[in-house]
């Protein structure tokens, strides 16, 4: 991967799992510029946050109706070192059930995040977008 800051950042959510949530936060504090835009495309619409606090929120807000068990395969669409788009390969949990279900698996919906990061090496911006595909009969 050309972009280590956001490789850094994908692998830091397995901290969640192996150190916990304040492990994760102080690292991946690191690699947030104070400017970073935040934002979260899915079901619900489009939610923006700004600045590092921001981002927690939002992915908490997220984590209300999403859950990832953090190990999951990564298919790089875009690798610069100033942009990366990523498509997020894994089973999805649906905390809220939709459309009757409590499970996305990989085929189910597609899930991308793109990052842009700043001449610092700081993140600027995470976009996080998830589409359920409508359940086949």
């Amino acid at each position: 991967m050309t972009d280590k800051v956001v490789e850094k950042y994908l692998n830091n959510f397995s901290l969640i799992n192996t150190q916990g949530l304040e492990a994760f936060a102080q690292e991946q504090s690191k690699l947030l510029s104070p400017d970073l835009v935040a934002t979260t495309t899915d079901y619900r619409g489009t939610l923006t946050k700004h600045g590092i606090d921001g981002f927690f929120r939002g992915l908490a807000e997220w984590s209300k109706h999403f859950q990832s068990n953090h190990q999951s395969r990564k298919e790089f669409l875009e690798d610069t070192p100033v942009r990366v788009s990523v498509r997020v390969l894994n089973r999805l949990g649906l905390v809220i059930p939709v459309n009757g279900r409590t499970v996305s698996e990989e085929n189910e919906h597609e899930w991308t995040e793109e990052f842009e990061v700043g001449s610092d090496g700081l993140i600027t911006k995470v976009h996080v977008t998830v589409h359920l595909k409508e359940p086949r009969s």
